[in-house]
């Protein structure tokens, strides 16, 4: 297998939360909030109707 494509952090980008109380929900990335030198950063995750926020530590980006 080749990688085919490299998929970044970014707002609309489709992801899996495979870490934390909402693994294994997948959603939509809406927003990213950077963070501190020891605060890391956040991402707000839509999924389906509901809202939620997650380290970005918890999740794994699966497409575009």
């Amino acid at each position: 297998g080749k990688i085919e494509a490299v998929l970044g952090f970014k707002e609309g980008a489709k992801c899996i939360v495979y870490r934390g109380i909402h693994a294994p929900e997948s959603g939509t990335i809406k927003s990213i909030k950077k963070g501190a030198m020891l605060k890391d950063s956040t991402l707000e995750i839509e999924a389906g109707k509901r809202k939620f926020e997650t380290v970005v530590s918890n999740i794994m980006v699966v497409g575009a």
